[in-house]
């Protein structure tokens, strides 16, 4: 009997009542019960004083444009020296492409000034209402002169989420939302569970990714599978296809420390002859949503704690691998 299970059916868990199944002891580092999400969610957006000083460069001078673009970074300093981002000096080279960059940045960041902050609002009301907790966390809305979409780091003790509106993904509305739901639902796992010696870096990944996996199907219900896994829908056929294969070599894994078996199935610029691009949150995500069928909830595979997540990640693998192409 396949083990697939079709997104309606683990987003009809979501709303069923958590089991608490593999829960030991209060959460390790804070979340917040509340129906105010700004209380634990710190929102930072700085996208207008961007816009302010670059609305009206087009056609201007280079200089003047590096100028205004450097005087919003002096502005918001703090924040990237926090998210471990230093831009770097305007060489001569650049100077001429990010003239050209002013009037389709200004595009970018308006028209995702004009949709994320209701989006995150709509995204926080959802956590909520389907998990009943936020994370502690800081967003921030900014602009990088690179087209790096996400920084993730930690400032004052909370997760530091910065997303950049000049990404080219997040011109579309879906993409902009998953990102933000996988971002701060993870950051919600690290909330619920701290980091566990007891688990490999393999197996940590796995605990991880799932569990952010598993919360953004749950945050943002219409948004296409494929692109909540950051896959094409050719690459994500091709993954459903060697789904014992898959179960096999994440099973012969789990337990491994080396850094070359993580970028096997987590990164993408990896090329192995057996693990089709995105594998590895293929396999989270599959293991995760066995786990909220098994425990009859979208919010209790999240409270498992490490050990008990292992044994069941353990069962449904071995499962898988055992079943018939």
């Amino acid at each position: 009997m396949p083990l697939r299970l079709p997104l309606a059916c683990c987003l009809a868990l979501a709303c069923a009542c958590a089991t608490g199944a593999g829960r030991a002891g209060p959460p390790p580092t804070p979340t917040l019960r509340t129906q105010n999400p700004r209380e634990a969610v710190e929102v930072r957006d700085t996208l207008p004083a961007f816009l302010s000083r670059m609305q009206d460069k087009a056609g201007a001078p280079p200089r003047e444009i590096e100028a205004a673009w450097l005087s919003y970074e002096t502005e918001v300093n703090d924040l990237f020296t926090a998210a471990g981002h230093t831009p770097r000096e305007v060489t001569d080279a650049e100077r001429p492409r990010l003239a050209r960059s002013v009037e389709p940045a200004v595009r970018l960041v308006a028209a995702f000034e004009l949709h994320a902050p209701a989006e995150l609002d709509g995204i926080l009301q959802r956590m909520v209402a389907q998990l009943q907790q936020v994370p502690r966390a800081e967003v921030a809305f900014a602009v990088l002169r690179t087209e790096t979409p996400l920084l993730e780091a930690e400032r004052e003790g909370r997760p530091l989420l910065l997303f950049n509106a000049r990404a080219p993904e997040f011109v579309d509305t879906s993409a902009r939302k998953v990102a933000m739901a996988r971002a701060l639902a993870q950051a919600l796992h690290r909330g619920l569970q701290a980091d566990s010696p007891s688990l490999s870096p393999m197996a940590a990944r796995v605990w991880r990714e799932g569990a952010g996996l598993l919360a953004a199907r749950q945050l943002v219900p219409d948004a296409p599978e494929p692109q909540l896994l950051g896959l094409t829908p050719d690459q994500l056929s091709r993954l459903r296809a060697r789904d014992r294969l898959l179960a096999q070599e994440l099973l012969a894994s789990l337990d491994s420390a080396r850094e070359s078996e993580l970028a096997r199935f987590f990164d993408p610029k990896v090329s192995d002859p057996l693990l089709p691009k995105g594998a590895g949150p293929y396999l989270a995500d599959r293991i995760y949503q066995r786990l909220a069928a098994d425990l009859g909830s979208g919010k209790a595979p999240l409270q498992l704690a490490p050990a008990d997540f292992l044994a069941r990640a353990r069962r449904i693998l071995t499962a898988m691998a055992a079943l018939k192409s």
